[in-house]
């Protein structure tokens, strides 16, 4: 991950968080989605969008799991626009 993406993808995330401070986000789950997107394998076999995704927490809770979030992220970081290196 290069620096310019690093910074949006933490620039995105601490808007994020005061999301998740105002109760609008899962602050776990929140966690746990930027984790996934700091790794190398995003788990693809779930098929996550923004609206759904396969995975047993999704389905059983109905909200949004770390995957549906870190699509989310990935989505706003693409809006935004890009930061100086």
């Amino acid at each position: 991950m290069d620096i310019a993406t690093k910074s949006q993808l933490f620039t995105t995330y601490n808007k994020a968080r005061k999301a998740a401070h105002q109760g609008k986000i899962d602050g776990k789950r929140l966690n746990r989605a930027l984790g996934i997107l700091q790794s190398a394998h995003f788990p693809d076999h779930y098929h996550p969008t923004t609206k759904d995704c396969q995975c047993g927490d999704h389905y059983f809770t109905g909200k949004p799991c770390k995957h549906m979030i870190a699509v989310m992220i990935q989505v706003r970081m693409s809006q935004a626009a890009p930061v100086a290196a």
